[in-house]
């Protein structure tokens, strides 16, 4: 029984484990430099030299453990669950207990960030933050922002799990008094959680009105979660059965900064236009799918993430078009028209369609550009009654891509113009999809 085991010479805590006077190489470092003789073996050498590394085993036995021997994953050494769960230990990363935290964060490190989203489940209220609580983002190759689209809920990024299942709040009295205080001004509840920025869902809500963190891109209520567009599954499973459609970015949100970024910095003259609205595509199951496998063909071909790049070479380019409609110069309007010329609304609906396209320079295909000035030749001056263009942010799965010709040779997957993309141009339909529309004058 627990309460009849010899406890950690150190922390006078734990039991010790098996013949040393310590419960963690952790506890025997910190006790030789405290003062103590770091004898961790009863009969033997210095605990330093024969105290054994074990690694951290990917699977959760029960308990919580601190030091060497693994946290909320792996218990004791052969799978032995700890006989005394504890909480974590002040200023060490709650999922590992073996590093300290980073500064302002729960963990040490991103890794024990997503491993305690997966597997423990209690990281509700996720900060938005780059660091240590999400993956790192794929870059691309010629432009510094993310390639492929993490939110859309499909693909590889689709695997991890993003939103943590709701939780009975525990009451305030119960919560852990050293919690750091819910982010609202003038609340001093503590925060709901390891990683949680607020104590309620009232104060989630108040976030949002206050303009504090970014709504969800459907509900418009609660704050993004992760880097999702949404606040949690429900409201992404409602977005996506509706699909195709558009959501209304705000201007208080990252990717409103991200994307009049990269507008005005491939804008090659001076003065570039003012972007008045942005909006995300949602594409339909259809669309995304195919988009999905053939970069997934495409990758396995060139094998481009293990040279850094995004699977399948992909890329973030623009592609200027032309509408017959006003949808979007209102965001209370965002249903497509019933025109069949209407190029804008038949890329929403249903992507782009290389049966349509002209024969340009490089042959039949669909042309995009690094550019954002360059696709802003292909679009045209606002319909009546609008005084925006449009243009769409694309993801094209670039592949090995030859410079110059009407259609890629053998062993190519795309035609280049020059190598920064000036036109990037592919000849099937499954190679790009529509991202962002941006309406500008």
């Amino acid at each position: 029984m627990a309460s009849t085991q010899t406890l950690c010479a150190h922390c006078q805590r734990w039991p010790v484990y098996g013949t040393y006077n310590y419960c963690s190489k952790t506890c025997g470092q910190a006790d030789k430099q405290s003062g103590g003789n770091g004898a961790g073996n009863r009969a033997g050498p210095a605990y330093t030299q024969q105290y054994p590394q074990q690694p951290i085993q990917p699977m959760y036995t029960g308990g919580y453990h601190p030091g060497g021997y693994g946290g909320y994953y792996s218990g004791w050494p052969g799978g032995q669950p700890n006989p005394q769960p504890q909480q974590p230990i002040a200023g060490m990363c709650v999922n590992c207990g073996r590093f300290p935290k980073a500064n302002g964060y729960e963990y040490c490190s991103r890794t024990c960030g997503r491993n305690d989203v997966a597997s423990r489940r209690q990281s509700f209220y996720m900060p938005q933050s780059p660091a240590y609580h999400y993956p790192a983002p794929q870059m691309g190759p010629a432009y510094g922002y993310p390639s492929y689209d993490y939110n859309m809920g499909y693909g590889p990024m689709a695997q991890q799990p993003m939103y943590a299942p709701p939780m009975n709040q525990p009451p305030m009295n119960q919560r852990n008094p050293n919690a750091r205080p819910c982010k609202i001004p003038g609340c001093n509840n503590p925060q709901y959680g390891p990683g949680a920025k607020y104590c309620s869902m009232t104060c989630r809500e108040d976030a949002v009105k206050k303009g504090i963190d970014p709504a969800c891109l459907y509900c418009k209520k609660l704050p993004k979660t992760f880097r999702k567009h949404f606040c949690g599954q429900k409201c992404e499973a409602q977005a996506l059965a509706k699909a195709p459609l558009l959501l209304e970015v705000p201007q208080n949100d990252p990717k409103w900064q991200d994307i009049t970024k990269q507008f005005a910095a491939t804008w090659t003259s001076a003065n570039p236009p003012t972007i008045a609205k942005i909006y995300k595509v949602l594409n339909s199951k259809t669309t995304e799918d195919a988009f999905q496998a053939y970069r997934k063909t495409v990758e396995a071909k060139g094998n481009y993430t293990a040279q850094g790049k995004p699977a399948g070479n992909e890329n973030r380019r623009w592609h200027g078009t032309v509408r017959e409609c006003t949808i979007g110069d209102n965001p209370n309007n965002l249903t497509t028209c019933q025109s069949t010329t209407c190029r804008l609304c038949s890329i929403i609906k249903g992507s782009f369609n290389i049966s349509y396209a002209a024969n340009g320079s490089y042959g039949r295909g669909i042309y995009s550009s690094y550019y954002s000035s360059v696709s802003h030749g292909y679009t045209r001056a606002g319909t009546v009654g609008s005084p925006y263009r449009a243009m769409f942010l694309t993801r094209v799965v670039t592949g090995k891509e030859q410079i110059g010709g009407s259609s890629p040779g053998a062993g190519y997957d795309s035609v280049a113009a020059d190598a920064k993309h000036r036109e990037l141009i592919v000849y099937r339909n499954d190679a790009i999809a529509p991202s962002w529309l941006v309406l500008y004058s």
